[in-house]
């Protein structure tokens, strides 16, 4: 890496340097022009929900008689597409178009694989819905979809003791941040029993925190709460092989093969 460019990877550094806008610049928009995530959000839900609904009933019929789907193709990338569209100038992630429709559409790719992965957790969750939320956010910390955000020191600084030059750059390690064991306890593990499961930083932080947090996190509820009305079981494929995003910054699957089985099976 070059001198100038410093990497951060301890959660404590990575969110000192995303409170301080003043001598941090970066991708993350001004969000004073945007639309009230609240009013947004409320104008959306209905369309996230019955989109979700049908995407996820065609998932369905695809996998009738056990033939496998691919969830991303099938639910995971078109959702978050048509969000975009239904609700055009609103980033879904705080990114241009492209980036937050990759990047959410990660984040419920992501959900759907350790859903799939996980049979145990997935009938927990048929079982209660309560615990959606919590599976959201700790997939949101344990599998961050946008690994790496990148600044740009504008005045004197510090962050970790190490001090910084205006010019220097440097890139911010959500993904290791996410999983800083003097921050989380068994780290690198799903956990439904933690005190606080939105205190992570897939999302950034500070002023400048992605301005559509709220909408990211409405897709992938709705589409596991449809999962659960209209899916007994799902899992992998037998001869699944992970296919990771090629973009260095983003952390998901291009394909998802599945076996959905509905509950009137």
């Amino acid at each position: 890496m070059p001198d100038d460019v410093h990497h951060f990877a301890r959660a404590a550094e990575v969110r000192a340097a995303l409170d301080d806008v003043q001598r941090f610049a970066g991708s993350f928009m001004e969000t004073g022009a945007l639309p009230a995530a609240d009013e947004v959000l409320r104008s959306a839900e209905p369309f996230v929900r019955a989109t979700a609904a049908r995407l996820v009933e065609d998932a369905v019929a695809l996998s009738a008689g056990g033939k496998p789907v691919d969830l991303v193709a099938a639910v995971a990338d078109p959702l978050p597409s048509a969000v975009t569209a239904h609700a055009p100038g609103f980033p879904v992630v705080g990114l241009s178009d492209a980036h937050a429709t990759e990047a959410a559409r990660d984040l419920i790719g992501n959900c759907l694989h350790t859903l799939a992965s996980w049979p145990e957790l997935y009938t927990t969750l048929r079982n209660d819905r309560g615990l959606l939320p919590v599976v959201v956010e700790e997939s949101l910390r344990l599998d961050t979809p946008v690994r790496l955000l990148g600044r740009e020191t504008l005045a004197p600084a510090e962050v970790g003791g190490r001090p910084l030059a205006p010019g220097d750059r440097i890139v911010l390690d959500l993904a290791a941040a996410n999983r800083d064991r003097e921050v989380y306890d068994d780290p690198d593990t799903l956990r439904l029993d933690r005190a606080r499961p939105h205190d992570h930083l897939a999302f950034g932080a500070g002023p400048h925190a992605c301005p559509g947090a709220a909408l990211a996190r409405t897709q992938a509820l709705a589409v596991l709460a449809e999962l659960c009305d209209q899916v007994l079981e799902l899992r992998l494929v037998d001869d699944f092989v992970p296919d990771p995003s090629p973009v260095f910054w983003a952390n998901g699957h291009r394909t998802l093969p599945c076996v959905l089985t509905p509950w009137e099976a």
